[in-house]
């Protein structure tokens, strides 16, 4: 196959994935190894189409093929940390937070501009309870992208958890500074205000984050806020 043929083949795959179209999406990337299995590209984006087709080990064994070629490509490492999550989710793999702790670490090294691979590092840290570091994973993300609302609510909840009040206030007003719709960041904004003294405006901000979210007042209550939190988390990278 000529070169354009090869590279028009990985673009329908990019194609297939963002719309959708994952059986088609599976069949041009198993095309395009058939071609060219040396193509690092190509097996990133089988293992991308595999996780969202449910298939997480099998994902996870087209990144580790991608590895084994560039061990020095963080976008694979970084997506077999998103396939193992969903493996630990499914609780078909026992190592799953483990090993998407690892792999996101190995992306962050490889390059530390990473954001979303620092944004879902910090969150198996979160989940572990390790909330000093998760705190330092998500304050290195939002100094990358101070514009990163998601980021910086994540931030928020860890120093929450760690009972920073004052300074998860403050990161909630930089979150929805950004993003004023946002119905957790109100939430965050509302728990340290609470726990500051400051029951009037903690109200005010709950009742504007129920406001926002229909969901969160039917699975929440304003003293037990805390319990319907959970860090934004990022999906694969797609390359073209």
């Amino acid at each position: 196959m000529k070169g354009k043929e090869f590279e028009k083949l990985l673009k329908n795959v990019s194609r297939f994935l963002n719309e959708g179209k994952y059986a088609e999406a599976l069949e041009a990337s198993e095309k395009a190894i058939e071609w060219n299995p040396e193509d690092v590209g190509t097996w990133v984006k089988k293992g991308i189409v595999l996780r969202r087709l449910g298939r997480y080990q099998e994902a996870v064994d087209a990144y580790d093929k991608a590895i084994a070629l560039n061990p020095k490509y963080a976008d694979a490492w970084y997506n077999r940390g998103v396939a193992y999550r969903f493996l630990a989710w499914t609780n078909k793999d026992p190592r799953g937070h483990q090993e998407a702790m690892k792999s996101y670490s190995q992306a962050v090294e490889l390059n530390p501009q990473h954001i979303n691979a620092l944004l879902n590092l910090g969150n198996v840290l979160f989940l572990l309870k390790r909330f000093q570091e998760a705190k330092d994973t998500y304050n290195k993300a939002v100094k990358i992208d101070p514009k990163d609302a998601e980021a910086w609510f994540n931030y928020s909840l860890a120093v929450s958890r760690l009972g920073e009040y004052q300074d998860a206030l403050e990161a909630s007003e930089r979150t929805l500074n950004l993003n004023p719709e946002m119905a957790f960041a109100w939430c965050i904004k509302s728990i340290s205000l609470r726990l500051m003294g400051k029951e009037t405006a903690a109200h005010q901000a709950y009742n504007q984050a129920i406001n926002l979210d229909s969901e969160l007042r039917k699975s929440s209550q304003f003293e037990n806020l805390e319990n319907s939190l959970a860090p934004f988390r990022r999906d694969e990278t797609i390359n073209e």
